[in-house]
């Protein structure tokens, strides 16, 4: 029977309800350092051991990232226990200059650079990026964090899909909530009215009825047949072992086997 200890110590540069860096540190681990740039603080002075669930998923790879410290600052200063509003987010000049002051200084051949503060769908025209996952068990819906690391990724989106999401959330009246699809509350709307939309849509196509699901199957088989490589379709899928992706999720086309024949018979038989 063995016994290990691991410290991680937490530093915190603040003033008053304003917190400009945090800093995470694995003791007595030899790995590489990074700055992690968010949108605001969840820690002050006053409740420095708390760690909200960007930063602990953060602390729980980040030996697995080869990261022995991160120092951690947020576009907006200000303190918030929750989610707050877009119109609650002010400038701050003092603030801007800290960040700049801490990325100038960083030696850039060991520090690594990370944005965690997502996507946006004005700011970015092809990209989206998976942070959370919502679901429905047993009658109720829950935001939980994807399975594994893996399902941390972010996604290349075509430019017609890209048109058709902003215009769904250029139909808000309000753009403060991060869900595109919600109700008049701006509450994200249930998964199974997610679902039973999506029913009725295959039903006034005449389309036989498959369940989303099923979706990730076509997804995964029409990049497969277009030769995309494994690796790629694994980090699309977010899936932690490849062997998934390739025996549940990729299908097999007539035609890649055909073709796969001819290039044997070139290889074998040259004319």
């Amino acid at each position: 029977m063995e016994t290990k200890r691991e410290q991680i110590t937490t530093e915190v540069v603040f003033n008053g309800d304003r917190t400009y860096e945090i800093k995470r540190r694995i003791e007595g681990y030899k790995g590489d350092k990074a700055i992690l740039i968010g949108l605001y603080p969840t820690i002050d002075g006053d409740n420095i051991t708390k760690i909200d669930s960007t930063q602990l998923h953060l602390i729980n790879h980040m030996k697995e990232m080869g990261l022995s410290e991160v120092r951690i600052v947020n576009l907006y200063s200000e303190v918030f226990e929750r989610k707050p509003a877009v119109s609650q987010l002010t400038y701050d000049t003092e603030n801007f200059e800290y960040i700049s002051k801490v990325v100038n200084d960083a030696d850039t051949d060991s520090c690594k650079l990370i944005i965690a503060y997502g996507s946006s769908l004005g700011g970015n025209k092809m990209t989206n990026t998976i942070k959370n996952a919502r679901v429905a068990a047993g009658g109720k819906d829950y935001e939980k964090e994807p399975k594994s690391y893996s399902g941390y990724r972010k996604i290349y989106v075509m430019d017609e899909l890209m048109s058709l999401l902003k215009q769904q959330r250029n139909k808000k009246r309000f753009n403060d909530s991060a869900y595109l699809l919600t109700d008049n509350q701006m509450n994200p709307i249930r998964v199974w009215q997610i679902s039973d939309k999506y029913r009725t849509f295959m039903k006034l196509l005449n389309i036989e009825y498959k369940s989303l699901h099923v979706l990730r199957h076509t997804y995964g088989s029409i990049l497969a047949s277009e030769g995309i490589g494994a690796k790629d379709l694994q980090y699309l899928l977010g899936h932690a072992s490849i062997v998934t992706s390739y025996s549940v999720y990729i299908g097999s086309y007539e035609e890649n086997r055909r073709k796969a024949t001819e290039k044997l018979q070139k290889s074998l038989f040259v004319s």
